[in-house]
């Protein structure tokens, strides 16, 4: 029995897609957080922080595929949040150089890190925004003509069409989107 609509297969796809889970899904953000791990010790060898052999060891056998997954859930529960035992399994499959995994760091570091790394797929969603900014337009050239009860406040005003109503969606859609766009070709 699902707990929520997005464990639910009847309803989780009016709130999310497949794609999307699997970008936010447990595994993408425990490699994700690995990522964040691996990215810290590189930048903190450049600076000298730590020697230069522990963050190649650590970007060499840092593995997802190496976790004790039932181990990092049942330890999940007793902590509150995965990091800490995250990190020590890593450390243990990076032998010696583990020892300066998450040097430094803290578990927000590395959760913030890991669910912006996650956020860095907007790609997807930009996709599926453009697919939404077309059926909108679509619409409003359909039902240019389809009379429908004007609303302001609450009330019925003078009628507009369906078309007009769709046609102001669609602005604002687009203005929404070329504040995003904006956005991040400023950032980049």
């Amino acid at each position: 029995m699902a707990t929520t609509v997005f464990d639910s297969a009847l309803f989780r796809d009016m709130f999310g897609t497949p794609e999307m889970r699997d970008v936010f899904s447990d595994e993408a953000y425990l490699k994700r957080c690995i990522d964040a791990e691996t990215a810290l010790a590189r930048a903190q060898a450049k600076t000298g922080l730590i020697p230069e052999a522990a963050a190649g060891g650590i970007t060499a056998k840092a593995d997802f595929g190496k976790l004790d997954l039932e181990q990092l859930r049942h330890e999940t529960e007793i902590v509150g949040y995965p990091i800490l035992p995250l990190v020590r399994q890593v450390s243990e499959m990076c032998g010696d150089a583990g020892r300066y995994l998450h040097w430094g760091a803290t578990t927000q570091d590395i959760m913030d890190t890991a669910t912006m790394l996650q956020c860095a797929r907007v790609a997807i969603i930009e996709e599926q925004l453009y697919e939404v900014r077309e059926a909108l337009r679509d619409l409003a050239l359909k039902h240019a003509d389809t009379v429908t009860a004007g609303r302001t406040h609450l009330q019925h005003v003078l009628p507009v069409t369906f078309g007009f109503r769709a046609a102001v969606w669609l602005s604002r859609h687009s203005t929404v989107m070329r504040n995003v766009w904006s956005r991040q070709k400023h950032e980049r």
